[in-house]
């Protein structure tokens, strides 16, 4: 399954770029956390009983159980700018951390049953929806109750999504006080999946500190940001013809990253190729390292696990998670 999206003011996207990728960065993170929750109602990593659609109820869904299928293959790609995003992003696990149990009155809540929604009028159409175990799809009166559901979910999914501001988040709107279990979503934790990167045309240098207003993005140290290629393989592809990050400039941040990454990081130059690889032929060999690096991902071992949050910096978990309202 294939998912992207368009930034803040990009194509047909709302709103306009913030010259700072703050906000642009919380928009990959809720694209990630939108596609995996999605991707779990879609095919339910867990034995369930009752549909799936009351994983946004009360009922908790955790870790505990016994999943009924391996761990998913998440690959977060980016070009350009779009690379430059996907280095700042959090961990994964980080990621699914700030969804699992979510205030009701919060965007990750929001997003987390739109995924569902969306997830559900999708698996309607698929020979046998998981989810349908518990429902007499052959019952008239269940088949109206299905359509009406699907019906419902569609015209729910129409109505904007408004990003909740700072001031009306948790503390703010409760004047301090602290929340009750009955403000939450239940919890429902989706497996972290086996995750690999892909950067194409890297910003790095001055471009980079353009885009992103000479500041500290994420506002922690970077390595620590990086270490998560020590964790997952990663392929950075590039031009040596590229005029706006220099092959020297991003072979020293690589070297850097290789040093602490067991070999996990792959780097791939193409000769010939510019930043937008128009050049001939370029695109040909672009997607040929591409197809050689995903074919070694998929020979990988199933055994290969991502880091869970106990192997994570805490640093980089509370400063995302705060910085996600």
């Amino acid at each position: 399954m294939v998912g992207t999206f368009n930034l803040r003011g990009a194509g047909n996207s709302k709103g306009k770029s913030t010259w700072t990728s703050r906000a642009e960065l919380q928009d990959y993170i809720s694209f990630v956390g939108f596609f995996m929750y999605y991707l779990s109602g879609v095919y339910p990593p867990y034995s369930l009983v009752g549909p799936f659609d009351d994983f946004s109820g009360s009922t908790p869904v955790t870790s505990d159980l016994a999943p009924i299928r391996p761990p998913a293959r998440l690959l977060l790609a980016g070009y350009s700018y779009g690379a430059l995003l996907t280095k700042y992003l959090p961990h994964v696990p980080v990621i699914l951390s700030q969804f699992s149990r979510a205030l009701k009155t919060s965007s990750q809540a929001e997003i987390r049953r739109r995924a569902y929604r969306l997830a559900f009028i999708t698996a309607t159409d698929l020979p046998s929806p998981a989810y349908l175990t518990s429902i007499e799809v052959f019952n008239p009166s269940a088949k109206q109750m299905l359509q009406e559901k699907v019906k419902n979910h569609r015209n729910e999914l129409k109505t904007p999504f408004v990003r909740v501001q700072a001031k009306d988040s948790w503390p703010n709107k409760y004047l301090g006080e602290d929340p009750s279990d009955e403000d939450y979503q239940a919890r429902v934790e989706v497996p972290p999946p086996i995750t690999h990167y892909l950067l194409v045309s890297m910003l790095l240098g001055p471009a980079a500190s353009f885009v992103t207003g000479f500041r500290k993005l994420a506002g922690v140290d970077m390595k620590k940001l990086d270490d998560k290629f020590q964790y997952n393989p990663t392929a950075i592809i590039h031009g040596d013809w590229d005029k706006i990050t220099s092959e020297s400039r991003l072979s020293d941040w690589v070297a850097d990253i290789e040093d602490r990454t067991e070999g996990k990081c792959h780097v791939r130059g193409v000769h010939g190729a510019g930043h937008s690889w128009k050049e001939k032929g370029a695109m040909n060999k672009l997607r040929s390292h591409l197809r050689r690096f995903l074919e070694g991902c998929l020979e990988q071992q199933c055994e290969e696990k991502s880091p869970n949050l106990a192997t994570i910096p805490e640093q980089e978990e509370k400063s995302e998670t705060m910085s996600s309202t």
